[in-house]
């Protein structure tokens, strides 16, 4: 029958199914089970204690990673700040020099990009100031128009650091690899933001067109008021006349009238003059030639033209066997260098040549000019005029003063000094120009005719015989 008690030594088991004897019975309890708890207990302690070690190792070196990532971030951030401060800085200082004291309409435009170009990218900067969580993604939803605002300072910066290597590389070598630093930087920023940027920089498309339209107004009409006009070809107009001819003895005195105008709109400036007057004799007797003979000698006139032989004047008789020959008679400077014309001035002047032999009946009479227009080139401090021998001229009278530069080449290449050379030579003077630096850099050929192109050098000459009175 079923009892809620239980007869005395009755056996039963613990939790751990181990049989133990009732407290009524004889035998002890048996407690085996006990020590196997305890070896489980013990592994399980040191399995948490090696998983606690584990873990915080592991939040060591993620607060280690965390904050080497962000040293990192924080000094690529200031790195970026730095950069477009400086870029900026220094396009906006160099352009408004151009801007408002220009020395050539080139260098007045190139001014203007200098000058919007490190707006932009001071804008840039003072957004990385204020909110430089937008240089890392994903950014915030009040940051995605930052984000376009960076995008655009990188691709100005870019632009003036590159403009800055380009014109400096050959002559300021350290500072050309600090600028192509700071461009690298620049490239780096605009491939992590323009990607992001993309998107919403089209949201302004329009705005962008009309801001264009505005500019483009603008900009036609400084093209047709003031580029045009400066940026026009000098029209020099030279004419020479015989004013009397008189006789001393077996001597005559001949008085010249040379003449110039300038027909432009723009101021010029001589950088070189070279008067030649040559005494043309002719033979007593000629007669005529055949017509082969008369085909080789235009052919040699020609040849002549275009490469002319030192001190021989191109003979344009070709129908006759009589080939005049020619003595320099006077050399002279006609118009002092770093002299100014302006639009329509004349300049004239009466020049007086001694002819000492009777048998010349013509004089031929060379006139070559150097100038360039105002606007792009002044002429700054000069240095004291020296004779010099070269290999093109045994005596070169040099003459040379600081360029006026504009303040990127000023700045990029050092001052830079323009040379003006008039070769004393009684067989074959000639006038001749160079521009070098002044720690010596010279420049190719190619370099210089560029150089000239931008400045806008001109050679004029002007070549005329006038047959005297017997």
């Amino acid at each position: 029958m079923a009892s809620g008690l239980e007869a005395p030594g009755l056996k039963d088991r613990d939790d751990d199914g181990d049989t133990i004897r009732r407290s009524g019975g004889h035998d002890c309890p048996v407690r085996s089970g006990s020590k196997r708890s305890g070896d489980r207990q013990d592994a399980e302690n040191a399995m948490t204690a090696a998983s606690a070690t584990r873990k915080g190792k592991e939040h060591r070196n993620r607060g280690f990673l965390g904050w080497l990532l962000a040293v990192m971030k924080w000094t690529w951030v200031i790195a970026i700040i730095a950069a477009l401060v400086w870029i900026g800085g220094i396009a906006i200082w160099l352009g408004s020099q151009d801007v408002l004291w220009p020395v050539s309409l080139t260098a007045q435009i190139l001014g203007v990009f200098f000058v919007a170009a490190g707006l932009a990218t001071l804008a840039g900067a003072v957004v990385v100031i204020v909110k430089p969580r937008v240089l890392f993604p994903p950014e915030p939803k009040y940051g995605k128009d930052q984000v376009a605002y960076v995008a655009a300072a990188a691709l100005a910066g870019c632009y003036i650091a590159l403009m800055i290597v380009v014109h400096s590389f050959r002559y300021e070598q350290l500072k050309a690899l600090l600028y192509g630093a700071l461009a690298f930087l620049c490239l780096v920023l605009a491939f992590q933001t323009l990607p992001r940027a993309w998107p919403y920089i089209t949201r302004s498309v329009k705005n962008i067109g009309i801001t264009l339209a505005v500019l483009g107004g603008i900009a036609s009409f400084w093209y047709q008021s003031f580029y045009l006009p400066e940026s026009s070809n000098i029209g020099m107009q030279y004419g020479f006349s015989v004013v009397s001819v008189e006789s001393s003895g077996s001597d005559r005195f001949v008085t010249l009238d040379l003449t110039m105008e300038n027909q432009s709109q723009v101021a010029a400036i001589t950088l070189g003059s070279m008067l030649v007057v040559s005494g043309l004799t002719f033979p007593k007797e000629s007669i005529a030639v055949s017509n082969t003979a008369a085909q080789q000698n235009i052919d040699k006139y020609a040849q002549d033209l275009a490469t002319p032989p030192a001190g021989v004047t191109p003979n344009p008789n070709i129908g006759s066997s009589g080939n005049p020959s020619s003595v320099i008679l006077d050399v002279m400077r006609p118009v002092n260098n770093d002299s100014f014309m302006f639009p329509n001035d004349i300049l004239s002047r009466d020049i007086t040549v001694v002819v000492p032999e009777s048998n010349v009946r013509a004089l031929e009479i060379e006139l070559y000019i150097l100038y360039a227009r105002t606007t792009r080139l002044t002429l700054g401090t000069s240095f004291q005029p020296v004779v010099i021998s070269t290999s093109f001229c045994a005596h070169d009278e040099q003459s040379s003063w600081f360029i006026n530069q504009s303040a990127l080449i000023r700045y990029t290449r050092g001052a830079q000094i323009f040379y003006s050379n008039w070769c004393a030579s009684a067989t074959d003077p000639f006038i001749g120009w160079g521009i070098q630096g002044v720690r010596g850099t010279t420049d190719t050929p190619k370099e210089v005719n560029e150089i000239a192109n931008d400045i806008g050098i001109e050679r004029a000459s002007r070549n005329e015989i006038s047959v005297l009175p017997p």
